[in-house]
């Protein structure tokens, strides 16, 4: 599973995190690979979460041509998709969702591949 937190605060790419963590905990069905563009690794590094950085847009802005970086983070994840073939990929915005229900429905989300076992006869 590859997850992509760009552009989102430090508290939701905290937020996403832990709540990844929990899911996959309660799952068991994935591992996940983190692309962020933030570079305060703490919190990847205690889950043992492997990731990659991308330069900021900010960052990007300031050297250079900005209109560049969407193809830049976009050749990022082609290569990214090409090197790891994630079954799942996710690109969050905001924080995740909250409550007994969200969670369960980004559980299940989460763990679509291993859950998933096609359509059924009807």
């Amino acid at each position: 599973m590859l997850i992509a937190l760009l552009g989102s605060s430090d508290d939701e790419v905290a937020a996403w995190i832990d709540q990844i963590a929990r899911s996959q905990m309660t799952t068991a069905g994935f591992k996940p690979l983190f692309v962020v563009d933030r570079d305060d690794f703490t919190r990847l590094r205690r889950y043992g979460y492997s990731f990659e950085f991308v330069i900021p847009y900010g960052d990007w802005v300031s050297l250079g041509d900005p209109s560049a970086w969407s193809a830049y983070v976009r050749d990022r994840l082609c290569v990214l998709q090409r090197l790891y073939r994630p079954a799942t990929v996710l690109a969050p915005s905001g924080k995740p969702p909250e409550g007994h229900a969200g969670r369960a429905a980004l559980d299940a989300l989460l763990s679509w591949p291993a859950s998933h076992s096609g359509p059924t006869a009807g």
